[in-house]
């Protein structure tokens, strides 16, 4: 196994930023997990906080833990472009620095909170980049986090997304869903799970909901008893990665 810290300077982003990979000793030249950390993060939590990299020592996986301040991987409204980087710039450099494959059916998405939304995100819509996308406890309801949060919190919601009065897709995921939903030929497989005691299990739960009366196939786990901490995201992983086919009886 080998673990990687890369500093760089992004074009798109016009500033440097730093990706943590994980590449296993079984890694066989082709796939690629974009694992995504929540806001208050950053690209060394998961490694920090959870066992992933012995999750993937069992794969054939290259993990990619690029950081996205607090950006929810979207191009911000007064910031810098970080659904651009993620989608067109990242994939580029990976390609250069690993020996993967670019190839949609060899590349996946994950990620936790703000990283769980922008999985589903960039899975829906950029479905000709991924064969699937894991969302652990996203958040899934924009609106509802504005409303809710602190005024601090309200003025950072304004600097990535604008005005809240006009979300829509594909900032907005109930929105961007139906747009989903519409399209033709190959799709990413959707995963989506959320701890039971989760603040935001409501709003997951109405996604999934919501999703299951467009027609979109996603795989729905609850998961009594389990709230949004890394506790919930050490035990989820290995559950995502075997559903992606990587792990085995996780």
């Amino acid at each position: 196994m080998a673990l990687i810290q890369r500093d760089f300077f992004s074009e798109t982003l016009g500033l440097p930023t730093s990706l943590t990979a994980l590449v296993s000793d079984k890694a066989n030249s082709c796939d690629t997990l974009y694992l995504l950390h929540g806001r208050g993060d950053d690209h060394t939590s998961w490694q920090r906080r959870t066992e992933v990299q012995r999750y993937v020592e069992a794969t054939r996986l290259t993990v990619i833990m690029p950081d996205l301040e607090r950006s929810f991987c979207t191009d911000m409204n007064d910031g810098q472009r970080y659904f651009t980087f993620i989608t067109e710039e990242l994939p580029t450099l990976v390609k250069r620095w690993f020996d993967v494959s670019p190839l949609r059916e060899h590349t996946y998405v994950a990620g936790f909170s703000m990283g769980g939304y922008s999985a589903l995100r960039l899975a829906m819509q950029r479905p000709n980049q991924f064969a699937a996308a894991a969302a652990l406890a996203p958040v899934t309801d924009l609106l509802t986090r504005y409303v809710l949060d602190t005024p601090e919190y309200k003025a950072e919601w304004r600097q990535v997304f604008g005005d809240p009065k006009q979300l829509r897709a594909p900032q907005e995921l109930f929105a961007l869903a139906r747009e989903f939903a519409r399209i033709q030929g190959p799709k990413p497989r959707l995963y989506h799970s959320c701890g039971g005691d989760d603040f935001l299990y409501d709003e997951n739960l109405r996604f999934q909901r919501h999703a299951q009366e467009l027609g979109i196939s996603l795989t729905w786990e609850a998961r009594p008893g389990l709230t949004h901490n890394w506790e919930y995201c050490d035990q989820e992983l290995p559950r995502a990665l075997e559903w992606m086919g990587f792990l085995p009886n996780a």
